[in-house]
């Protein structure tokens, strides 16, 4: 608690996970849907269900269906793989049987994205607003600062940083599909990759 207004709170908004660390031990709560959790004590709750009367007084009535993950782990947050798990648990893989005789071969292996950083996350690959471009937007998700690499399974010959309305700030040198960038703590950074 910071203040008394966050000690007066009953709870608070979370997205994907929260977590109780100590140095050596941490558990974390993982969801699929809900954005409250409250912490007192010992005790930490993920609210289920909201009965309140404003906006709208009839928001959680009906069947629900609510997926939640206890995730115990070595270490505080940012040594262990919370977000990860988080990540897992809110877009799990999806396999697709292929029909035989299609005449494509697929690779081994393939990545749209690969980050060097196990604190960045890519958060969102795109097609451009107004442009003729993919955008990736991606975060450091652990308080902690890195340079990043990051390869690319598309071609493209120029990237650039944008703002989050995709206006253009800054251009990226491009090396064999690879880029490199500097990710601030907490920070969202927005790339545009175009192939001219």
């Amino acid at each position: 608690m910071n203040t008394s207004w966050d000690e007066a709170k009953f709870e608070t908004c979370m997205h994907k996970w929260v977590d109780v660390s100590d140095n050596g031990y941490g558990v974390s709560i993982l969801n699929d849907c809900k954005y409250g959790f409250s912490s007192y004590d010992n005790t930490l709750a993920i609210t289920l269900v909201k009965c309140a009367e404003s906006p709208y007084y009839g928001g959680d009535l009906g069947h629900h269906d609510i997926f939640y993950s206890i995730y115990p782990h070595k270490g505080n947050v940012a040594s262990g793989d919370t977000v990860k798990e988080a990540y897992k648990l809110n877009a799990p893989m999806t396999a697709i049987r292929a029909e035989k005789n299609t005449g494509c071969t697929l690779a081994d292996s393939f990545s749209l994205v690969k980050c060097d950083k196990d604190n960045v996350f890519v958060e969102v690959v795109k097609k451009a607003q107004n442009r003729d471009a993919v955008i990736v937007r991606l975060y450091d998700a652990l308080n902690m600062r890195s340079k990043v690499t990051l390869e690319f399974g598309i071609p493209f010959t120029k990237a650039y940083i944008t703002d989050l309305l995709e206006n253009i700030e800054q251009e990226i040198p491009v090396v064999n599909n690879k880029i490199s960038i500097d990710v601030k703590n907490f920070e969202i950074v927005t790339l545009m990759l175009v192939n001219e």
